[in-house]
């Protein structure tokens, strides 16, 4: 995290990936799948090069992906999510980092009937815009935070999976239109050796 002040700061600044392609640490998808019970089959709208999607395979469930330019992972479909409005079971992303709420929002009120659920930093469930628009009429669930720093670097440069600086979160809503409800808030551990359940968390 850079010290300098916020006008010197946005100088040094780098400028951020073509349509905001980030990649997430495999082992923060497979701890998600591995800690909560889903109704599949699942789809990613954002799936870069199919980490989630993968991940989701492996725990056992038919899954998908959509990506907005070809990334490369094989039988993507490729299209925009917030154009699409067919109906899908679950939705699991990591969406573009400007258009998070535009994601979720349209997720949660067009498409998902099952679940949905968005890796966001742990700043986003802050704010009183975010409050009102989002949460206050919509709290998600679950609230799973990631114990270990989640890695978010550009898609497709092979960066490595340690050394993140920031702190994230499984944002999950099930079902998707639920209101009026607490989100309860537990943590992903990851280990030596596995996955540490915390807690099984069932939404099926």
């Amino acid at each position: 995290m850079s010290l300098l002040p916020g006008a010197a700061r946005a100088k040094h600044k780098k400028p951020r990936a073509k349509h905001d392609w980030y990649t997430e640490n495999r082992w923060a998808a497979e701890q998600l799948f591995a800690q909560v019970q889903f109704t599949g089959p699942i789809h990613d709208p954002a799936c870069g090069e199919g980490r989630i999607v993968i991940a989701a395979r492996e725990a056992g469930y038919a899954a998908t992906g959509a990506e907005i330019v070809d990334r490369g992972f094989p039988g993507v479909e490729i299209v925009d999510f917030e154009t699409d409005c067919r109906p899908r079971k679950t939705l699991v992303f990591n969406a573009p980092y400007e258009k998070n709420e535009e994601f979720i929002a349209h997720a949660l009120e067009e498409v998902a009937s099952h679940a949905v659920a968005a890796i966001v930093r742990i700043p986003f469930l802050c704010g009183q815009e975010r409050f009102w628009d989002l949460y206050r009429k919509c709290p998600p669930a679950l609230v799973l935070a990631c114990s270990q720093r989640v890695n978010m670097p550009p898609g497709g440069i092979g960066a490595d999976e340690d050394g993140g600086t920031a702190d994230y979160a499984w944002l999950i809503w099930s079902p998707p239109g639920r209101s009026g409800a607490e989100a309860m808030v537990a943590f992903l551990c990851r280990t030596v050796g596995g996955i540490h359940l915390w807690h099984d968390h069932r939404l099926a």
